[in-house]
């Protein structure tokens, strides 16, 4: 009997490890660099202007790209310049001056972004997400359809132009699906400067390394991991 109740208690708690297990949000990407060493970046810069991922799917280094049908006349989905997406105060969707992803979401359309090669953190600027009172999911999954982190995105916390990084904490992802949380409003933003690692090193050919000062911020955080890891050793 005693050995069956502590069985029982074994496989709670490790339900509850289960359950507990999900995405670190940093909304400083300094801070996401330190603390995951993010090994490559997509920033659009060499993608055609214009290039589709509207009911299509775009490759583009490690993420594939996939959009819904957007219910206006504007183009949408694609890689655009400021002024480009849609037409309408497109310039929010630009977090610098470069090119970017521009993105539309709604209650029947969402986003999807697969990973070539499964990722363990993910992070990138936005601009304009979760605007006009709408709030957004980003769900990460793994490739077995489980969930292995999710945040909701929304108008007091994420708009306008913000930074938003993911540690899966050990999980690796092959999809996130960005999706509607409720209500009938649509919402259109941006994507830009992705920064990510994989489980299993570069996440393919056409991924840019992280520059060295990026690098430098990686080294600083890996180190003061080690040192806390090496305190908490002692104290047992």
């Amino acid at each position: 009997m005693k050995s069956s109740l502590f069985a029982l208690a074994l496989a709670a708690t490790a339900a509850a490890a289960i359950d507990a297990k999900a995405a670190m949000v940093f909304e400083d990407r300094s801070a996401f660099i330190a603390a995951t060493s993010p090994q490559a970046h997509i920033d659009f810069n060499d993608v055609a202007l214009g290039s589709s991922y509207e009911d299509q799917e775009l490759t583009i280094g490690n993420m594939t790209l996939r959009g819904g049908t957007f219910p206006h006349t504007g183009p949408v989905n694609l890689i655009a310049p400021a002024g480009l997406c849609i037409g309408t105060n497109s310039e929010l969707f630009q977090t610098d001056t470069s090119p970017y992803a521009c993105a539309f979401v709604s209650p029947f359309s969402d986003l999807v972004i697969d990973f070539n090669a499964p990722v363990t953190a993910w992070g990138a600027d936005f601009g304009d997400l979760a605007d006009n009172g709408v709030s957004i999911n980003l769900t990460f999954f793994d490739d077995e359809d489980a969930v292995v982190g999710k945040h909701t995105a929304s108008t007091d916390l994420d708009a306008q132009k913000t930074f938003l990084g993911f540690d899966l904490m050990g999980a690796a992802a092959t999809r996130l699906i960005f999706s509607m949380m409720d209500g009938t409003i649509n919402d259109a933003f941006g994507i830009d400067n992705v920064v990510f690692s994989t489980a299993r090193g570069m996440g393919g050919p056409s991924n840019v390394p992280i520059p060295p000062t990026f690098l430098m911020f990686a080294s600083a955080g890996v180190a003061a991991a080690a040192l806390r890891s090496l305190k908490a050793r002692k104290l047992y």
